[in-house]
């Protein structure tokens, strides 16, 4: 993943702002529904899909993420998966 640039600006308040760019929010968004489902994304055998989705909803725009992470067990040695 690119180094996510952050620019800070202060005057009375502190605002933070960056751009996360297209590859690096569908990796940022599947790490974080690995990490609920206990599954580490940089082991062998698992990779995963993000589909950002933007639509119109009945008053403004509405935005979802589709994630879908596959575990390939036939290319792992062990699965960094953790018990529930």
């Amino acid at each position: 993943m690119s180094e996510i640039k952050v620019r800070t600006q202060s005057a009375n308040t502190t605002t933070h702002y960056a751009v996360i760019r297209n590859g690096d929010l569908e990796r940022l968004i599947a790490e974080q529904v690995a990490n609920a489902a206990g599954i580490s994304l940089n082991v062998d055998g698992v990779s995963f899909k993000c589909y950002v989705r933007t639509s119109m909803g009945s008053i403004d725009f509405e935005s979802k993420a589709e994630v879908t992470i596959t575990i390939d067990h036939l290319k792992q040695d062990g699965i960094a998966e953790v018990e529930s």
